[in-house]
C-alpha cells in the first residue's frame, strides 16, 4: 500500500465491512491497516473486533500493543483482565477434566498478561502432571519470589503510613503517639529519616 491515503482506504474498507457484519472481512482489512500505522484507536478496534471472534490469543497481544503506546488506557487494562478470567477459566475446566496439555496452553496464555502467585501455583501443578518437572519447579521459585514481593510491598506500604503518622503526632507534640508509630516503622525496616526523627523525640 502507498502511505497515508491507502491507510485511509484500508481504514474505511474495514469499517464498512464492520458496520456491514462482514466481520472476518473487517479483521483482514485492519490487520493490513496495522502493518501500515501504529496507533491506539487501530488497535483498539483490532483487539475489540478478535475479542468478539474470539481470537482471545490475537485480542491480547492487540490491547498490550495500546498498552505500549499509553501504559495508562484503562480500557484495555480491562480488556486484559477479562482475557485473563477467560484463559484461567477455561484452564479450571481443562484441569478438571484432566486434559492438562490443554490447560498448560490456557495458563500460559493467562502468564502472558499477569503472573500472579497463585496462577504460577496452578501452572506448576499442571506442568508435574505433565512430568515437566523443571518448568514446575521453575515456576514454584518464581511463585514463591512474587509472594515474597508482595508482603515487602505490603510492609513498605505499612511503614510509610506509621512514618506519617509518627511525624503528624511530633508536630502536634503528642511525643508517645509519635515514638510508637516511629518504633513501629522502624521494627519493619530502620532508614535513616527514621532514627533521626526518634534521636530528635528522645
Amino acid at each position: 500500500s502507498n502511505g497515508f491515503f491507502s491507510f485511509n482506504r484500508l481504514l474505511e474498507a474495514a469499517d464498512k465491512s464492520f458496520q456491514e457484519k462482514d466481520l472476518k472481512t473487517a479483521l483482514k482489512y485492519y490487520q493490513l491497516a496495522s502493518q501500515e500505522i501504529d496507533t491506539e484507536e487501530l488497535w483498539e478496534k483490532l483487539g475489540n473486533l478478535q475479542f468478539q471472534l474470539k481470537n482471545l490469543q490475537d485480542a491480547a497481544f492487540s490491547y498490550n500493543q495500546i498498552l505500549r503506546l499509553s501504559p495508562g488506557s484503562k480500557k484495555a487494562k480491562l480488556k486484559l483482565r477479562q482475557l485473563f478470567g477467560q484463559f484461567q477459566d477455561k484452564a479450571g475446566r481443562l484441569i478438571k477434566e484432566k486434559k492438562f496439555q490443554q490447560a498448560s496452553v490456557m495458563l500460559e496464555r493467562a502468564l502472558q498478561i499477569d503472573r500472579p502467585p497463585h496462577i504460577l501455583e496452578d501452572a506448576a501443578k499442571v506442568y508435574k502432571h505433565l512430568k515437566d518437572f523443571d518448568k514446575a519447579d521453575e515456576l514454584i521459585e518464581e511463585a514463591q519470589n512474587a509472594r515474597d514481593a508482595q508482603k515487602e510491598q505490603e510492609a513498605e506500604k505499612e511503614r510509610q503510613v506509621l512514618i506519617l503518622k509518627g511525624k503528624e503526632y511530633t508536630k502536634r507534640k503528642e511525643f508517645t503517639q509519635a515514638i510508637d508509630n516511629l518504633e513501629k516503622a522502624s521494627r519493619i525496616k530502620l532508614d535513616k529519616d527514621v532514627f533521626m526523627y526518634l534521636a530528635h523525640i528522645y
